[in-house]
This record gives structure tokens, C-alpha cells and sequence, in this order.
């Protein structure tokens, strides 16, 4: 942990730590998408609107006329049949989904990258995912796509069809899934599909952006409001249509797993929100497309950094990628991730969302200033500049995969109900993972319970702790990393 981050926050509350920030020079290019910007939509003193359910005001699980007017609202704004609020951010809206469209034991095809949750949502009904693992793009060794004929191979090689196709649309780094045409396939077998589409908030507001896998027809539809759009940390939305799934079972477990308690505030600020789209939307995102725009047009000039998308025109096209998501690498330089992120924060104030061994993510919103772009293009351009001396022509050269293949020995929750012990990295091959392994963000496990550990997988945990990425599901224990592998039972021998 950054030494001078622990300095900041000893003998301080968090309160007066979140105060510090606010009043501070450091500019937020991370969630929520609000960005602490107060000029969309200001919500006055909290406790003198923080409440329960009481009289006239409506109850999330049982929503007849307060909350549910809201609810139909963000339906109709987003052109969906059915919207719930989420006050528990877009996890609860994915165990949700899963949980209530599958049965105990039933198999799901979904992608490798899904977010933790998923994962979370297989081990709870104790499904057999099968898994697609999607293209990668070397050159940034970050998750591509997945494509519609890649979804009909793996459906052929089954003996029975999934019950269920889980996508990840857009990745964390705004990578774009053939969700339109799986969803045509799927639909013609009688398959639903979900979509976990919590980055993609702001898709289908202007045509600079994606389209959302609402309007691609998917059956379930998950968004992180506070991701991408100008709402509080954990307000989501869950979208529901078409008649291959059962709503009320959804429902039931949506009942389930959120609080019997939900936020006033959080409703609010989703309702707030949806208003501001409806009556400020267009001009809003129509500003926010010129401000990236002219953002990666600027960055077409860098020689030693690079910025996904500058000039790489593909990579601007809101069928491949969602370019509100600023990739930078760190390219030609001698700098990782790490560094290039302690440059921009130390330096020039600026807060990314994400570090990887060799780049750093800036996630954008509506809520973005003028200022706010300049500060980060001025920023890579003096730091480019700087490292005009100490470019390195192999930089270029294709990156590591952030996924590795993996064989299952067991089922998550199989792994999950055994005993597990603690196993130093280096020994772990041919193991089976007990828990696990992920950098976050974004929280893509790298390694999941299950799975028989190879040594590809232990030198890319190697490779991220080396470039000092917050990786969980690894213990320090005199300076040896371990991980939980499945204890072997002895009676088997």
C-alpha cells in the first residue's frame, strides 16, 4: 500500500478523509459518474431526506405508485418492458438474474470474463458453466470480444444446451460483444441471455455510443448507474423482457437479496438522474461526445504513450468500443502501469480508475469538464514528452494475456464446501484453486475454485503482484505469496 496514502488517512475519520478529497486538487477520472460534480443535479442536507417506508412514499418490494412510477420511467427511457431499481449495485441485479433463470444444477455458457458475481451466482445454484473465452487484443493484452459464431460452435459441442448465455458487454475497458446477433442466435433456439452491461449505463443516449443490449433484444439486462451515469455509489438498474425467462422468479430473488431496507437517497438519485437524462439528455451527451472527441484527437500526437483509440480508427467505432473508457498504455516508455499512475496522481492530481502492469484506465462521464480533459491531455502530453529520451522500441511488443485457459478438477461450489489450506504460489501447480484470484478492479478472476492450477496461471499472479497490482486471493506470509488450494483427502490415497 502507497505509503503516503496510509500517512493521509492515520488517526482521521472517513468522514474528514472525504471532506480532505472533496476540497483537495485531485481530479476524479475514476467512479462514480457523478464525478463529485454538484452542476447536473445537487441533492441538499441528507438526513433531512434520509427515511424508511413510511405513508406516501411507496415500498421498493412491493411498489405501487411512488417508486413504481420511477421504475416505469427508467423503463421507458431506456426502451425496456420491465426496470427495477438496484440499491445494492449491479451484483445484486446478476445473482438476481442467474439465480431466477436457471434451476439448481442446470448449465450456462458465459463468458470467462464475467465479473465475480457470476461466479457467485454459479456456486448458489450449483451450475455447470461452460465458458467462452473471448479474443484477445495483444497488442494491449486486455479481453476482446465474443462473436455470435463463437456462441454457435460452443452450443453445437454441447450434449444439452445452456440453459442460460451469460455476456460481459462492454468490458471494463469498453470492448464490445456481437450482443445483437447472440442474441438472434439464442432467441432461435429458445435460450435467454443476460447481459451484464453494468459500463454501459450511458449506451444509446447519442450515436457516438454503443447501443444497448436493451435495444439488441437480451432478456436481462444489468446497469451500474453509478459506473457511467451521475448517481450515487451502488444504484443500478435491472431490465427485464421477452417471455423466455420467468419475471416473477426474478423478482422473488430480487426481493431476496437486496436490503428490506433500501435507500431513499439511492431511489432518489436514480429518479434524479432519469429525469436529467429525459429533459437534458441530448444536449448533455452531445457535449460529453465533442469533449472525448477532441480528447483522443489531441492524443493522435503522442509518440511514446499510447491511448487506445487515437489512432487506431477501429477503436473509435461505437460497434467495437465504447470510448468513454481512456485507455492509456504506457507504449514506447520505460514507465509500468504503477508509476505512470503515481505520475498522473502525485504529479498532476489526476485519479484513474484502474492500473495494469503496462497502462491505466480513465473512465468518463457526462459529468466531466472541460477543465477536467484538458488536465489529463496536458498531462500525457508533458509526461510523452518527457520520455522522448527513454523510448524503448520492444515496449510495443504484445502483452501478456490477462486470461489464461484453465481445467476444471471440480464444480465452484464443490470447491467451495471443501477444506481448503494455504499453498505457496510456486507450488501450487497441478492444485486445485479454493478460492479466488483476481486483481481489482475490475474483479475478473484470473483463477477460479475449481480449477487446477498451471503454471501459466502462477507466473501471471507472479507477473501482477510484481507490478504491484491490488490482487486478491493471495496471503503474504513471510514474504512468501500463497493462495487457498483444495486440501487433499487423504482417504482417496
Amino acid at each position: 500500500m502507497d505509503a503516503e496514502y496510509v500517512e493521509r488517512s492515520m488517526g482521521k475519520t472517513i468522514y474528514n478523509r472525504l471532506k480532505e478529497l472533496r476540497d483537495g486538487p485531485d481530479y476524479p477520472f475514476h467512479m462514480p459518474g457523478h464525478k463529485r460534480n454538484t452542476d447536473l443535479f445537487f441533492m441538499d442536507n441528507p438526513y433531512g431526506l434520509d427515511i424508511t417506508e413510511i405513508d406516501g412514499f411507496d415500498n421498493l418490494h412491493d411498489a405501487k405508485d411512488l417508486i413504481k412510477n420511477a421504475m416505469d420511467r427508467a423503463a421507458r427511457i431506456y426502451q425496456s418492458e420491465e426496470t427495477h431499481f438496484l440499491v445494492n449495485g449491479s451484483t445484486g441485479g446478476m445473482l438476481s438474474g442467474i439465480l431466477g433463470a436457471t434451476r439448481e444444477g442446470d448449465r450456462i455458457l458465459m463468458m470467462r470474463n464475467c465479473h465475480k458475481s457470476a461466479y457467485n451466482a454459479v456456486l448458489l445454484n450449483h451450475l455447470d458453466a461452460c465458458y467462452l473465452y473471448p479474443d484477445m487484443i495483444p497488442e494491449y493484452g486486455i479481453c476482446g470480444r465474443v462473436t455470435a459464431d463463437q456462441v454457435n460452435q460452443s452450443i453445437k459441442k454441447m450434449d444439452v444446451p445452456p440453459r442460460l448465455i451469460v455476456l460481459v458487454s462492454p468490458t471494463y475497458e469498453g470492448i464490445l460483444s456481437e450482443v445483437k446477433e447472440i442474441v438472434l442466435l439464442a432467441h432461435s433456439l429458445n435460450i435467454p441471455v443476460l447481459v451484464d452491461e453494468a459500463h454501459g449505463a450511458h449506451f444509446g443516449f447519442y450515436p457516438a455510443f454503443p447501443v444497448s443490449a436493451v435495444s439488441a433484444g437480451a432478456d436481462i439486462v444489468i446497469q451500474s448507474l453509478h459506473k457511467t451515469m451521475p448517481c450515487f455509489t451502488q444504484t443500478a438498474l435491472i431490465h427485464l423482457q421477452g417471455n423466455l425467462i420467468d419475471r416473477e422468479r426474478i423478482r422473488q430473488y430480487l426481493s431476496m437479496l437486496q436490503t428490506s431496507s433500501p435507500s431513499y437517497l439511492f431511489m432518489a438519485s436514480i429518479d434524479e438522474c432519469m429525469e436529467m437524462v429525459e429533459k437534458k439528455g441530448q444536449v448533455l451527451f452531445q457535449k460529453y461526445a465533442q469533449r472525448l472527441s477532441a480528447f483522443y484527437n489531441k492524443m493522435e500526437s503522442l509518440q511514446s504513450l499510447r491511448v487506445m483509440g487515437a489512432k487506431e480508427e477501429k477503436y473509435r467505432n461505437p460497434d467495437i468500443r465504447d470510448l468513454s473508457k481512456i485507455l492509456i498504455h504506457t507504449g514506447k516508455t520505460t514507465l509500468n502501469g504503477h508509476f505512470l499512475q503515481d505520475i498522473l496522481w502525485k504529479t498532476y492530481h489526476l485519479q484513474m480508475e484502474m492500473v495494469c502492469e503496462n497502462q491505466v484506465l480513465a473512465m468518463t462521464s457526462i459529468s466531466d469538464t472541460d477543465e477536467g480533459f484538458q488536465r489529463l491531455s496536458d498531462a500525457l502530453i508533458l509526461i510523452d514528452q518527457s520520455m522522448k529520451e527513454e523510448r524503448r522500441e520492444d515496449a510495443l511488443k504484445e502483452q501478456d494475456p490477462v486470461l489464461c485457459p484453465t481445467e476444471p478438477d471440480m464444480g465452484i461450489w464443490q470447491a467451495f464446501e471443501r477444506e481448503k489450506e494455504w499453498t505457496v504460489l510456486e507450488d501450487a501447480e497441478g492444485k486445485t484453486a479454493g478460492d479466488y484470484v483476481y486483481p481489482y478492479p475490475p474483479g475478473i478472476p484470473i483463477l477460479v475454485p475449481g480449477e487446477i492450477v498451471n503454471q501459466v496461471v502462477i507466473d501471471r499472479i507472479r507477473k501482477m503482484l510484481q507490478a504491484k497490482l491490488d490482487v486478491k486471493g493471495i496471503k503474504n506470509r513471510e514474504d512468501q505469496f500463497m493462495i487457498q488450494t483444495v486440501k487433499k483427502d487423504r482417504s482417496l490415497e
